[in-house]
């Protein structure tokens, strides 16, 4: 697995924007490519025309801004294999609105593009890969919102946070988050690895909560500019959770058998 980049929506001089890629039989499988994830791609050596599937978690832009033009580098380098893309359904026509606006309808790609909509049920990106999608509280903010203003939007508020099986390890990715890793509890057991945000919750919180849900290892990213890396290891190394807590940065690479 590759953590590309580590950064909440706004990207610092040491963190872009956050990109998560896991690397499987030879394939790629990109997780939330925001804005710099073709040449966050390139710059860790790893091929665009091996890409096999991406997923997006929700429609802010710093979880899907990158796509277009990771659609585009692939054409450019000559992919001819297929994509699958797993997209909050209320984005896909948006998506395809905006890739005929960047000239770059699907039909010139090059190769297959198969876009799916997120739904309740598990999807089969092949038969060694899985993703498993469950709502979140996220957007519910913005839900309240809208409620309160004089115009009427399409929105259906999705964003999702999945499970995934990769072989015979389980990985757990939040995406963002409304309230707190409570919200996907279920989707958590002892022997799953938990890629969870720093950005919107807070890491006291965080921790409380990973000494009672305890999953075999938990990798915190998608960190937001007031956070001090320093200081989060010593919160971490506090409660005694150094062996089972991992601070991302960019350029991370993990290996799991």
């Amino acid at each position: 697995m590759f953590f590309l980049g580590t950064a909440s929506g706004l990207p610092v001089q040491d963190r872009f924007s956050q990109t998560i890629v896991l690397e499987l039989n030879g394939e790629l499988h990109i997780i939330d490519p925001a804005d710099a994830a073709s040449s966050l791609l390139a710059r860790a050596r790893l091929d665009h025309r091996k890409i096999r599937s991406v997923v997006v978690s929700h429609m802010h832009a710093d979880h899907h801004v990158g796509l277009i033009q990771v659609l585009k580098t692939a054409m450019h380098l000559g992919k001819q294999t297929s994509i699958q893309i797993l997209f909050p359904s209320e984005g896909i026509e948006p998506l395809t609105t905006f890739l005929n606006a960047c000239y770059l309808p699907i039909e010139w790609l090059g190769y297959p593009v198969d876009i799916h909509g997120i739904t309740a049920e598990p999807h089969a990106v092949n038969e060694h890969l899985v993703f498993e999608a469950q709502l979140n509280k996220h957007l519910n903010p913005y839900r309240a919102r809208a409620a309160g203003e004089p115009f009427s939007r399409a929105w259906r508020y999705q964003s999702y946070s999945f499970a995934i099986t990769a072989k015979n390890r389980r990985f757990v990715y939040t995406g963002n988050l409304g309230k707190g890793l409570q919200e996907i509890a279920g989707l958590i057991s002892e022997d799953s690895v938990l890629i969870t945000e720093a950005a919107h919750l807070k890491v006291d919180d965080i921790l409380a909560e990973l000494e009672t849900l305890q999953p075999c290892h938990t990798y915190l990213t998608h960190f937001h500019p007031s956070l001090r890396a320093a200081e989060l290891q010593e919160a971490i190394v506090r409660r005694g959770l150094s062996e089972r807590v991992t601070l991302a940065y960019d350029g991370l690479v993990c290996e799991f058998d």
